[in-house]
């Protein structure tokens, strides 16, 4: 995370659920400020218990859980095998920008 809103650590118990607690304030500043754009989702995008179901990505899954010296590598595969890249077809999302207060898509004729 840019912003270190979700916390090392272990999970915790809420509502029933075992999860991280993230930090939502720092989080939704973070997006609203952001001057590339309000989008950042690295949480979403890097999380192993995000991705489809299929046999590799629960090897992946279980790796992630069990033997947590390979993160750095199961990062690096994450991005050869493409799923750390932006997908250029939305680029505008990742060029908003503030104008009197408010987040806008830019305006192609500057």
């Amino acid at each position: 995370c840019p912003v270190n809103a979700i916390p090392d650590g272990d999970k915790v118990m809420l509502r029933g659920y075992e999860n991280w607690r993230f930090d939502a304030e720092r989080c939704s500043k973070f997006r609203a400020t952001n001057p590339h754009g309000s989008s950042c989702g690295r949480c979403i995008k890097v999380c192993p218990w995000n991705k489809p179901k299929g046999w590799s990505h629960d090897v992946v899954r279980y790796t992630v859980k069990h033997f947590p010296f390979l993160n750095s590598s199961i990062v690096k595969m994450d991005d050869i095998w493409g799923y750390g890249k932006q997908d250029k077809n939305y680029k505008w999302w990742f060029d908003l920008e503030g104008v009197d207060g408010a987040i806008k898509i830019p305006d192609k004729s500057h």
